[in-house]
């Protein structure tokens, strides 16, 4: 097996072993004692760098000659949600050749059996929620054990304790990524343009969030990345089949119209509008159907109060409710229109994801929206809380099916050339690759290496 460490020689506490590489037999065993004589022997005494270190000791690769750029992601909670999400799917595409990724959820993880977190390492911190003093000592404990080179932190939840403790862990880089809803208080901004630029890098997910981001925090528009999200064609694409198993599982005709939703049941989500529109379209005496499929909320759930406004209008025939649903694909390929009427909005997976399925959307005009979808070309755009002109744009694509069709190849072509998943993958990769060699290229040339540093790596 191979073997590299770096070795202190005892006797000449100012030098170190710069490092050493060598084959053990098989069948010898690997002595420790051993290991470390045959490296002083073979070692060239010399002073080692700080960059010297941080390859030697945190993950050098002796089979290239490079090193892996560690990354460890911040979230607040993991759960099936857009964010969270969009984390595991970069995470799972970045190249594991050049990179090493982890994530840390600082308070819950949820119905992680369908998060799919195979082969990604996930730590839980359980923190009980809210700012907190002690959190960030905790936090830099196990990122002094992980030795990332570069923290990434996620929303507000994540920014203040995820900041302090990199600096306190003395992690070289630090990101930071703002994906739609931003506190607005006035000690909330100052706190983010603060800690903002205590980071290498801040992202933003659209060019509408980078704006608001500029103008309600004060932070400079130009100092803001943006990388729009990217989608999984492997995972979402046309398809007839799923299409016909989707009317069967739900007993829908081919005729039928069926409208869909998909977002947590949560307020910023704002589904009662789309409820409102449907309860404006029964009254006027035509007839679609209504799939909302979402569920999980965090802390301001409202599928009770969903719940109860169908009921209470009787449109139980119309609208459905499924939860949560893992296999997506299924479901945009089964709706005729996609519909959402969210609060606010960063860069909607669910829009890209039922565009590449070739659906037409009709969205709230608001946040990064107006950037996915080409109002009157891929679908519609509609003032917020207005259900009666949500109806109208409904009724007007379910009764001219030419529209119809032709929205229909227009998202589809707009979502293939421009929610490229490696795009935003390489653009990240690229980030990553920036702020990792500038904080290298910062580091002292001659930083002595503490004896307790001391690693052994058997690979």
């Amino acid at each position: 097996m191979a073997v590299f460490l770096p070795y202190c020689n005892s006797d000449r506490k100012d030098h170190f072993v710069d490092w050493g590489i060598f084959e053990i037999n098989a069948g010898v065993t690997a002595n420790t004692e051993l290991v470390f004589s045959l490296l002083y022997l073979l070692g060239q005494c010399e002073p080692i760098s700080k960059r010297r270190r941080k390859a030697l000791m945190e993950g050098f690769q002796p089979e290239t000659g490079k090193e892996k750029i560690r990354v460890t992601h911040l979230i607040n909670y993991l759960a099936p949600a857009g964010k969270e999400m969009g984390v595991l799917k970069l995470i799972k595409n970045l190249d594991s050749n050049v990179f090493e990724s982890s994530l840390i959820a600082l308070n819950a993880i949820r119905n992680s059996s369908v998060l799919n977190l195979k082969k990604i390492d996930v730590y839980c911190m359980n923190h009980a929620g809210g700012n907190s003093l002690t959190l960030p000592v905790k936090l830099a404990k196990l990122l002094n054990k992980q030795r990332p080179h570069i923290v990434h932190t996620h929303s507000w939840g994540t920014l203040l304790e995820g900041v302090i403790a990199a600096k306190l862990a003395k992690i070289p880089a630090i990101v930071h990524s703002e994906h739609g809803t931003f506190p607005k208080k006035k000690a909330h901004l100052l706190f983010q343009r603060y800690f903002w630029a205590k980071a290498d890098e801040v992202i933003s997910v659209s060019n509408d969030l980078r704006n608001r981001l500029a103008q309600s925090v004060g932070f400079p528009r130009d100092a803001i990345k943006v990388i729009l999200n990217g989608v999984e064609k492997a995972r979402f694409y046309v398809c007839g089949d799923q299409r016909q198993l989707f009317r069967k599982r739900f007993m829908f005709s081919n005729d039928e119209f069926v409208v869909g939703a998909v977002g947590r049941l949560t307020k910023v989500k704002n589904q009662m509008m789309l409820l409102r529109a449907c309860k404006e379209i029964v009254k006027r005496g035509e007839q679609i159907r209504v799939v909302i499929v979402g569920g999980f909320a965090v802390g301001d759930g409202v599928e009770a109060e969903l719940k109860q406004f169908v009921e209470n209008n009787g449109l139980s025939r119309q609208v459905r409710f499924t939860g949560f649903q893992k296999e997506m694909n299924m479901f945009y390929n089964g709706f005729d229109l996609f519909v959402l009427t969210s609060l606010c909005e960063g860069c909607s997976n669910v829009i890209q994801e039922a565009m590449i399925c070739a659906k037409p959307v009709i969205a709230t005009n608001v946040g990064g929206n107006s950037e996915l979808v080409q109002d009157g070309k891929t679908g519609f755009l509609v003032p917020l809380n207005n259900p009666v002109e949500l109806a109208d744009r409904i009724l007007q694509i379910k009764k001219d099916r030419k529209l119809r069709q032709k929205l229909s190849w227009n998202a589809y072509l707009h979502a293939t050339n421009h929610f490229s998943l490696g795009a935003m993958v390489n653009a990240h990769a690229d980030i990553y690759r920036n702020v990792y060699h500038k904080a290298i290229g910062k580091a002292s040339r001659h930083e002595k290496v503490p004896r307790e540093s001391l690693h052994i790596s058997f690979n």
